[in-house]
């Protein structure tokens, strides 16, 4: 019985795994639409703003109606599309989940261009059971 359990267990793990990533992989393809589209507002609300003052304050959103909010958004932004503007094709790829952190995941952006491929990595968190971007690294 305690073998089920484990096999059980370890599946219901790998599942969630795989719906974190393609959740991050969503979020992902959501925050190229919008740079390249250069609509920033709904982008915001996929970015993590963790500057926390306080003991208490957790991560949260990026709050559009604070300008210098907006203009970290629009750098994160621009920097997105400055990836996918010089590419030939791009890929999201690598779903690696970081082991120390939980609910913490890194996707691989692997950009082609003239036969050489570039790779910028994706940090993605777990807030209040939505997935969001952390930091590009």
């Amino acid at each position: 019985m305690r073998y089920i359990f484990l096999i059980i267990f370890s599946i219901s793990l790998q599942a969630q795994s795989k719906a974190q990533i393609d959740e991050a992989k969503n979020v992902l393809n959501k925050l190229i639409k919008y740079s390249l589209e250069n609509n920033y507002e709904p982008a915001a609300e996929l970015i993590i703003f963790d500057a926390i003052e306080q003991p208490t304050d957790k991560p949260r959103t990026f709050n559009w109606n604070n300008p210098e909010e907006q203009k970290e958004v629009i750098r994160t932004c621009k920097k997105i599309r400055a990836f996918i503007k010089f590419a030939d094709d791009y890929e999201i790829v690598d779903a690696v989940e970081i082991p120390i952190v939980d609910s913490e995941l890194v996707l691989e952006l692997k950009l082609s261009s003239a036969g050489k491929e570039t790779v910028f990595k994706f940090l993605f968190v777990e807030v209040d059971n939505k997935i969001l971007l952390k930091e590009i690294l």
